[in-house]
């Protein structure tokens, strides 16, 4: 209960015993006096002492109420301290959070940047690596191309090595039919329609078919069209027309409108009889 309750506490039991007072007062004009007088002497001290003990709880009342009142201005002088001490925290900390919203502003704007400029080093990145695929790709066709000019090289070395045994055996054979030539006495420069005269030969083998082989080709001078005369032991035996030449032999035909005798293997080829 606080100290106002009391108070009215207090004050409503006084007027009870006021009006409780006059009720008596009105009813002892009815009684002898003395006995009301002593009465009331008896009453009025009982009401002094009732007096006493509600002065004394007041006057506890009030002590109390001082204190609390202290307390209260003690707690209120407290609290506005902790007020202000709050209001600058509270000030503090909105300046604290505007640098920290300008802060994050430029991390913002630099997270920005960042992003942009990882974005264009990741196309840069993607041009040399496609620039690195394609020199990967060049690379190899180059090796591929050097690999085929190798081949090739390889291959006219090839070649070229043939061709130079071809020249060395070209050049034998040249000098070969020119010494033949100059038993001959033929120069180099002389046309000749038909076969040189004085080569002579061997049939090599005979077919059903009328064919006939002989060991002469083109480098004894055969060509296709030209015509030899066979014989046997100086017997004259027929003529062949070359159908087909190679460089060491040839086949042709029995002519039969010069057909003497029967032609087998080993019988004697020459380009002219004397």
């Amino acid at each position: 209960m606080t100290l106002l309750g009391r108070v009215m506490i207090f004050l409503v039991l006084l007027f009870s015993i006021i009006f409780c007072l006059m009720s008596i007062l009105v009813n002892a004009t009815h009684r002898n006096n003395r006995v009301v007088a002593e009465n009331l002497q008896k009453k009025l001290s009982e009401e002094e002492v009732a007096k006493k003990q509600v002065q004394e709880q007041l006057e506890s009342a009030n002590n109390k109420l001082a204190i609390e009142a202290t307390a209260r201005r003690t707690v209120v002088s407290l609290l506005q301290t902790q007020y202000k001490d709050k209001d600058e925290q509270l000030t503090a900390l909105q300046a604290i959070n505007s640098r920290l919203q300008s802060t994050h502003t430029e991390l913002d704007q630099t997270h920005k940047e960042l992003v942009s400029k990882r974005e264009a080093e990741i196309k840069e990145n993607e041009q040399i690596r496609k620039q690195l695929m394609d020199a990967l790709e060049d690379r190899d066709l180059m090796h591929k191309r050097y690999g085929d000019l190798t081949d090739m090289l390889f291959r006219t070395r090839g070649s070229l090595l043939a061709l130079e045994e071809r020249y060395a055996t070209v050049a034998t054979d040249y000098t070969s039919a020119k010494e033949k030539l100059d038993i001959l006495g033929i120069k180099p420069d002389t046309k000749l329609d038909g076969l040189p005269p004085g080569v002579n030969g061997l049939v090599s083998a005979m077919s059903t078919n009328g064919r006939v082989e002989i060991n002469l080709g083109r480098d004894d001078g055969v060509r296709v069209g030209h015509t030899l005369e066979v014989s046997r032991n100086f017997q004259y035996l027929g003529r062949i027309k070359i159908l087909t030449v190679s460089d060491n032999s040839s086949v042709g035909e029995i002519l039969p409108g010069y057909q003497k005798g029967y032609i087998r293997e080993g019988d004697r080829v020459d380009s002219k009889l004397y």
